[in-house]
């Protein structure tokens, strides 16, 4: 009995057994069904893209010989146009007749039809050149889209076309580089004039710039903005390095301020600011360009405890003085310089009265990102001597004013002259401050206005009880105190 059991036992188990494999088997064979469909559909697929690139390839192919099409037309037509002339010409020649006037506007008119004609065929040279550029980036798109290759001998280059002795031929314009189109037409003598249109390739100026980086050392380079160093890691910056390409006779220069050491001397082109080795923190740094009113150097940094700061220019200071606190990473780019300048009139306020005819004292600041700046002064439209106008620094005006150049810039920012009121008459007069560029190009103004008081008035002042000498009253008004009990 024990015995059949176990038979029994073993039968169970061999049928599951048997149930189970046949279960996985059809389930594989319906995986398999769905591949090879899945596969079929992605191969009908590539096929429609494969038929879909052939036929926007044709497309330009078929463009490109319509233009040449038209370029041939129009090329005949032209000599239809100078057999027309040639014959009218030898008409005139051979009959000489007395009406000068007809045969004037005869060929003028058909010298005018001429020259719309080459015009006709200049245009459709630049169109065609520029319709092949456009057509060789739409099949670069749609090749790299789908992954197709090209047979090399498919007409996808940039093309330009060259008229030359009634024949047409193409010339290969290399990408990224320098190009020329080349026509040749016939000038009014007959004689074959070639006219030579180049392109050339403009490049803007670049940096690049490498920082030390705590625990990492040198990272590698990096350009136009990218962020160096780290963020989120806690890591110092200890020093720098920075370079500026594609700017001839500018450089580039850049000064740190250093834990325990304060602000380092200035560096220039590549020279290593900071320390190695020491485990210092940079806190704070100012780049600026030497000799360029024309770019203008951008930068800022990510600060401990801060995060990113506004972006600094030309010389301003990014980072943190008397903190203690780390720069972690840095931004850099050169940018086109935007012409800023500041002027200001402190002194004397709108609407001063003058009396006495006395001197008046105009004083102030300008700022300018720009060196060499200069003002020009006007009393009622009239130049002051510039020999008369006095510069100064001002430490405080340097301090305090932002984003209008540094020291560098203004290295004397104040200005100051005198007016003599003895000529002018009674009345209002204006002031007029103009800064200039070292072209002579107009920056900025400022005015204000005083009051010039040449009639006869009486002056008078009170010392009073308990405040004393009062200012002085004029004409009739009140000197002294009332309801105050003062004598």
């Amino acid at each position: 009995m024990e015995k059949l059991k176990r038979i029994l036992l073993v039968i169970v188990v061999l049928v599951n057994l048997l149930i189970i494999t046949t279960f996985a088997v059809d389930n594989s064979k319906e995986s398999i069904n769905e591949n090879i469909v899945e596969n079929q559909n992605v191969l009908s697929d590539n096929t429609k893209i494969e038929e879909n690139n052939n036929t926007i390839i044709k497309d330009i192919s078929d463009e490109n010989t319509i233009a040449e099409n038209t370029i041939n037309d129009t090329t005949n037509k032209n000599n239809e146009i100078d057999e027309s002339l040639n014959i009218t010409s030898n008409s005139i020649e051979d009959n000489k007749a007395p009406n000068n006037n007809s045969e004037k506007d005869t060929s003028e008119k058909l010298e005018n039809e001429e020259n719309e004609n080459e015009n006709f065929v200049d245009n459709k040279i630049v169109e065609n050149v520029t319709k092949n550029i456009t057509n060789k980036n739409s099949v670069n798109e749609v090749v790299s889209e789908n992954k197709i290759e090209i047979p090399t001998n498919t007409s996808t280059e940039n093309n330009s076309t060259v008229v030359k002795n009634n024949e047409t031929e193409k010339n290969t314009i290399p990408e990224n580089t320098s190009s020329k189109v080349t026509q040749t037409k016939e000038n009014t003598n007959n004689n074959l004039e070639e006219i030579v249109v180049e392109t050339k390739t403009v490049t803007n100026p670049s940096l690049k710039y490498q920082v030390h980086v705590q625990n990492i050392g040198w990272q590698g380079w990096k350009k136009d903005s990218e962020t160096a160093g780290t963020s989120g890691l806690s890591y110092r910056l200890e020093g720098i390095k920075l370079n500026v390409n594609d700017l001839p006779g500018v450089s580039i220069k850049y000064q740190v301020h250093v834990q325990n050491i304060g602000w380092q001397g200035w560096k220039s082109n590549g020279q290593f600011a900071g320390t190695e080795g020491q485990s210092l923190r940079l806190e704070a740094i100012k780049i600026r360009l030497e000799s360029s009113d024309d770019y203008s150097i951008m930068y800022r940094t990510h600060v401990q405890n801060i995060g990113w700061q506004d972006w600094k220019s030309d010389g301003e200071i990014s980072g943190t003085e008397g903190m203690g606190l780390r720069l972690e990473a840095i931004q850099i780019k050169i940018v086109k310089k935007i012409k800023k300048s500041l002027i200001a009139i402190e002194s004397p306020k709108a609407g001063t009265k003058i009396y006495n005819k006395s001197n008046v004292t105009v004083s102030g600041y300008k700022m300018s990102n720009l060196k060499n700046t200069k003002i020009k002064a006007f009393v009622d439209d009239i130049q002051i001597d510039d020999a008369k106008i006095t510069y100064s620094k001002r430490n405080e005006v340097i301090n305090i004013i932002s984003g209008y150049g540094t020291s560098v810039e203004n290295p004397t920012p104040g200005y100051k002259f005198t007016i003599s009121t003895s000529d002018l008459k009674s009345g209002t007069h204006k002031i007029r401050v103009d800064v200039y560029d070292s072209n002579n190009n107009l920056l900025k103004q400022a005015t204000t206005n005083f009051v010039v008081d040449n009639d006869i008035h009486v002056l008078y002042q009170s010392h009073v009880q308990n405040i004393g000498w009062q200012g002085y009253k004029m004409d009739g008004a009140l000197s002294g105190t009332e309801g105050m009990a003062y004598r």
